[in-house]
């Protein structure tokens, strides 16, 4: 290595303590930058620890540090988000001696009311409702970052048409959701917010961008909220994404399908 070229690292290496320091100070000394007020200081500390987490997740990601520990930080930031939003991250709420933890309907319906969000989002930028579950659904089966959301759904069940179940409960404010109504409405005013902020209706590629951000929070809440479901798995998709030849019903005895095949 050449002096110019170690003396460039000392020097990238000096702007990402000193830009980690910046963030670290914003994090704790700003002004809450939400565009919904926060009222209770208790959620404004766990929202500012969450944002100072993932500096230092971002930080240690740049200094080399292996993903699985930069990982580490990143699911305590994304505990703390939980918290914000009244979910009960395991992180924080340990297991009884006597066993281990079920799984907790509130989280579960938390979780699902960020994916709805997601849907939502997915809807208002032009797609039907059906068209805007099956998007999801394509993503849960073609990305792992995202199959963690199969946990969120009941075992035998299928993920593309509960989504839209969801939705339908959840804008009800149906009995029996826990706090997912009101996960669901704290996150539709975000978005409508969102929406007034942007001069003229946002585009339509603009809720697409929104609707990923709230299914990518969905799936990183779901990992470490929501342990894996016993049972059967649920199914992704309504329909099987190839259709497979239908297979010919044999015929009564003595018909001429049937003789057909005797004689082969």
């Amino acid at each position: 290595m050449s002096a110019g070229d170690e003396q460039s690292g000392e020097k990238g290496l000096d702007d990402a303590v000193r830009e980690f320091a910046e963030k670290l100070q914003r994090a704790y000394r700003e002004p809450d930058r939400t565009k919904i007020p926060i009222r209770d200081p208790l959620i404004e500390t766990w929202h500012r620890h969450s944002i100072a987490l993932r500096s230092v997740a971002e930080f240690a990601f740049e200094i080399g540090v292996e993903t699985d520990i930069v990982d580490r930080f990143a699911s305590i930031a994304a505990a703390f988000d939980g918290l914000t939003m009244g979910l009960h991250p395991p992180l924080f709420k340990p297991n009884s001696p006597g066993g281990g933890r079920k799984n907790d309907q509130s989280d579960i319906w938390a979780v699902r009311a960020c994916v709805v969000a997601a849907l939502e989002c997915y809807m208002r930028s032009g797609l039907a409702n059906e068209g805007a579950a099956h998007l999801i659904a394509e993503k849960v089966d073609s990305d792992e970052t995202y199959r963690h959301l199969l946990n969120i759904a009941r075992s035998g069940s299928t993920l593309e048409s509960a989504m839209l179940n969801w939705h339908k409960l959840l804008k009800a404010g149906a009995a029996g959701t826990g706090i997912g109504v009101k996960v669901f409405q704290s996150l539709i005013e975000e978005i409508n917010l969102n929406a007034k902020g942007s001069s003229g209706e946002p585009a339509k590629e603009q809720y697409g961008e929104w609707g990923l951000e709230y299914l990518r929070k969905a799936a990183t809440y779901a990992a470490i909220l929501i342990p894996k479901r016993d049972g059967n798995p649920p199914v992704i998709f309504k329909r099987p994404r190839e259709t497979r030849e239908s297979v010919p019903k044999p015929g009564p005895r003595g018909s001429k399908a049937n003789n057909k095949r005797r004689k082969r």
